[in-house]
């Protein structure tokens, strides 16, 4: 049995997953990788704004806006990580010592779980490096207002 996933971008929505077996959708002879390479998702074109987009079910950048899923981003640049007042965080995050700069983000938005072991969010980088740099230059550009 061979199950595809595929991760679509939604506007104002989540990164839906939806898992399809080849079989019982009438697709056994598909070739390793036809449904993916035919279904593939351009997202090389989007603004860091219309990335954030799939952020903003859980983080928001309005000053002043309550916590979400996860914490208000608004105002975080160049602060200390687990700092909000309001949100829980993890003992791991409390204890990192990180300083939110461009590295950091980064380094959190490609893989949250290895750049603090025992951390975790619910979103998984489905991005490039370059789309990522983009998240990240339009989190800082809208956390500096």
């Amino acid at each position: 049995m061979r199950l595809f996933v595929v991760t679509l971008l939604i506007p104002l929505s989540l990164f839906t997953l939806v898992t399809v077996r080849a079989d019982l959708v009438g697709m056994p002879y598909l070739a390793e990788g036809a449904l993916e390479s035919s279904i593939e998702i351009k997202t090389s074109g989007l603004s860091g704004e219309q990335l954030f987009v799939v952020c903003s079910a859980c983080h928001s950048l309005e000053i002043g806006a309550a916590h979400r899923l996860g914490p208000n981003l608004s105002g975080i640049y160049e602060k200390h990580a687990a700092t909000r007042h309001g949100f829980t965080y993890s003992e791991a995050l409390r204890g990192s010592g990180i300083v939110w700069d461009r590295g950091s983000l980064l380094g959190w938005v490609m893989s949250t779980e290895t750049m603090v072991p025992g951390t975790w969010m619910l979103y998984h980088n489905h991005l490039t490096l370059e789309e990522s740099m983009r998240l990240v230059d339009y989190i800082i550009s809208v956390s500096q207002k």
